[in-house]
């Protein structure tokens, strides 16, 4: 991946941090399927454990599915995604130079027939032309074509029929110059993922973050944490507000203010496992509103040690690059049981 996005930029750019950020969550998503395809077959038709070998035989497709066959397609597709999104970023901070893109022909030995009848017309528009959001190179396997910046005249969008109307295929119909997901959130490793799967990617994407974090700084990942419980979200609009969404993200940024030095040195920091374990208890744990500050607290016992993981809701800010409203983990610290009596308990 990183190799595509250098071909076009060598520069420093936290936006390839993103780029990797992204590929650790579809990487995620991926490993936690293949397990549960593999721990499927576990078990003989009688409902007994397979002897190992036998167990190996029966999930050799498997491994050969996901790491040779799957493996190969997803790493082309993946250098040339970021390829483009290099590309994409460039023709847009240059677009007042190169105000149009063209369509380049595929360097495959097998075109594929859809892209086709965009290359061979050249076609070329605007770099914010509508067109961009509904086709663009790589929104299907296999495809190597790419764009060029130009200024030369626009096309115009006739003649396309039947191509116009094919989608992108799923996990590949996003622009990766604007969320920095090589595969997008349509890809069936997330849209058909296990029970599980969410709460599995979180905890290994805040595990790189914080392995991240010991090296440098915060760039602005992100991460969905999880989601509101439906008794939780219900008593905050019994307070008269009205959730944009219940999904919870957390970021670096409030991962270090969390981690912090200062609150270690004050024995107020929970640990990076406990903060890891908080995708798994969110749906359990004890929850607390903050009438004062209108926020919630997630609050947890571990170690024989309570601690809280505060929340704002509504909170303004950059999910994956992209403006949005979202429930945002802000903080989190150990705190004395006596503390808990000053917030209301939800549950």
């Amino acid at each position: 991946m990183e190799k595509g996005y250098r071909q076009v930029t060598a520069k420093a750019d936290p936006f390839l941090d993103m780029l990797r950020h992204g590929n650790a969550v579809i990487s995620a998503f991926k490993t936690h399927r293949m397990q549960n395809d593999m721990a499927a077959r576990l078990l003989d038709k009688d409902g007994k454990l397979k002897p190992f070998r036998t167990w190996m035989r029966d999930v050799k497709d498997i491994a050969s599915h996901y790491t040779v066959r799957w493996l190969r397609t997803e790493y082309d597709t993946a250098i040339l995604r970021a390829h483009e999104a290099a590309a994409w970023r460039q023709a847009r901070q240059e677009a007042d130079v190169l105000p149009n893109l063209r369509w380049m022909p595929t360097t495959s030995a097998s075109p594929d027939v859809i892209h086709k009848a965009f290359w061979s017309m050249k076609l070329t528009l605007p770099v914010n032309h509508p067109f961009w959001k509904k086709h663009r190179p790589q929104d299907r396997w296999g495809c190597k074509c790419s764009i060029m910046q130009t200024d030369e005249p626009v096309t115009e969008l006739k003649g396309l029929g039947k191509a116009d109307r094919i989608k992108p295929v799923p996990g590949l119909d996003n622009n990766p110059a604007d969320d920095g997901m090589v595969f997008g959130k349509s890809h069936p490793y997330i849209t058909k993922a296990y029970p599980g799967a969410e709460k599995a990617a979180a905890k290994t994407c805040i595990g790189e973050i914080i392995q991240d974090l010991r090296q440098g700084h915060p760039v602005g990942k992100t991460v969905l944490l999880g989601r509101l419980p439906e008794d939780v979200a219900e008593f905050i609009t019994s307070r008269g507000i009205n959730l944009n969404t219940k999904d919870v993200y957390i970021s670096d940024k409030g991962i270090r203010h969390a981690l912090r030095n200062v609150k270690q040195q004050a024995g107020k920091a929970v640990t990076e496992k406990q903060l890891n374990m908080l995708p798994d208890l969110m749906d359990t744990c004890e929850v607390y509103w903050d009438d004062m500050k209108k926020n919630i607290q997630f609050v947890t016992y571990q170690d024989n040690e309570i601690q809280k993981f505060v929340v704002e809701l509504n909170y303004k800010t950059k999910i994956n690059g992209k403006k949005d409203t979202v429930n945002y983990f802000v903080t989190a610290g150990k705190i004395d049981e006596t503390t808990l009596v000053i917030h209301k308990k939800i549950r």
